[in-house]
């Protein structure tokens, strides 16, 4: 009577003179010369039936994932290691899911990391357009009409990304990074493959079995990842909403989205100091509420009062219009008059000094009248 032993490593005995084969402690009594039946394996290792062969069988799927670099981020395999790594400065930023064509960025003012829309525009000619003062306060132009004063502000502070008590590294022979200060997961980078472990106490953690460790493992010189279906795996890196900025950029200048695709930051050749000078070209125009017709454009459809200069002490205040020969200050001079004055050769020509009685000059078909809104001669003074 020959006895064979399967690949499995049953333990197989015979009694002495019994025809009764003891299998893991489970009688089963033959004929001998009978072919003792089994089961034929169905996929991963798994039976079907209850044959005698594969009654204990257990078995699992292991699924190879590649991973990819989306734009901006490479990964290289050197040696032993898998490089993951971005393009750009440090600094997190994250831009948004849809954007407006030609808008400013704006950070986001709960994270100072999001990028997100603003109600600005830049053209590729220079020209900026801001929403009408119905909607939008505290926009101030300058007198030199070149920069903006009633920035907001609020801005979120310059962060520093710190590790915390849990980031740790090994000897020469590999290196263990944990991914939180209590250790309950792990990455170690060994000489011969990267393991990546999620340990748990419970089975809320997404843990088979609850507190039992499964590892993600790539081989030296492996392309991708082998997980199983545990919730241990890393499927992609994906960034949400990704925003790419230009391989060089001018200094000072404000950035934009790119018109093709409304994630690509770009150039744009308006320019804006660490004092707040914004300058824009020659050739560039601001608008106010629409886009500009002519250098400076303001659109108002509600509010009478489009515009204000402010000087905060009694000193004067002048708005200066100027050609290459001649120059005219118009505004108030320290005695608090209204005043025209020429400022190229300095003679003040017309003058209105505070108090004058309401309605004290008029011009009325080629008529001028003094206290008298009806001249019927070339100049008529009315006594008061």
């Amino acid at each position: 009577m020959a006895v064979t032993i399967s690949p499995q490593k049953r333990i197989v005995s015979i009694a002495p003179g019994s025809r009764t084969i003891t299998i893991n402690t489970q009688p089963r009594t033959v004929t001998v010369g009978t072919v003792l039946s089994g089961e034929t394996n169905t996929g991963f290792n798994v039976g079907g039936g209850t044959g005698l062969i594969f009654l204990d069988k257990t078995g699992a799927l292991l699924n190879f994932r590649t991973l990819v670099g989306v734009s901006g981020v490479a990964i290289t395999v050197v040696g032993d290691t898998v490089e993951v790594s971005t393009s750009g400065t440090a600094g997190d930023f994250v831009g948004p899911a849809n954007s407006t064509d030609k808008a400013i960025v704006r950070f986001d003012g709960t994270t100072g990391k999001l990028g997100q829309n603003s109600n600005v525009t830049i053209d590729d000619t220079g020209n900026i357009t801001l929403p009408a003062f119905a909607t939008v306060d505290g926009r101030d132009v300058s007198v030199d009409g070149t920069k903006l004063d009633g920035v907001e502000s609020g801005a979120t502070a310059d962060q520093t990304i710190t590790a915390g008590a849990g980031l740790t590294g090994g000897g020469a022979g590999d290196v263990a990074l944990d991914v939180v200060a209590n250790a309950d997961g792990s990455i170690v980078v060994n000489a011969n493959d990267v393991q990546v472990g999620v340990l748990a106490t419970d089975a809320q953690h997404g843990v088979r079995g609850g507190g039992t460790q499964h590892s993600v493992v790539i081989a030296a010189g492996a392309a991708g990842f082998m997980s199983s279906a545990d919730k241990t795996k890393l499927d992609a890196v994906v960034a949400v909403g990704d925003v790419i900025g230009p391989a060089g950029a001018t200094n000072e200048a404000f950035a934009r989205f790119n018109t093709v695709t409304g994630k690509l930051i770009q150039d744009s050749v308006v320019t804006s100091t660490d004092l707040g000078v914004t300058t824009i070209p020659s050739g560039g125009s601001l608008g106010i509420g629409a886009a500009p017709a002519a250098p400076f454009h303001v659109t108002e459809p509600t509010v009478s009062l489009v515009g204000r200069f402010t000087k905060t002490n009694s000193g004067s205040i002048f708005v200066r219009i100027e050609n290459t020969t001649r120059a005219w200050n118009i505004g108030l001079n320290s005695s608090e008059f209204f005043q025209v004055a020429d400022a190229t050769s300095g003679n003040d020509p017309f003058q209105i000094e505070p108090g004058a009685a309401d309605n004290l000059l008029y011009l009325v078909a080629d008529r001028v009248g003094v206290n008298e809104s009806n001249p019927q001669n070339t100049l008529e003074v009315a006594s008061g």
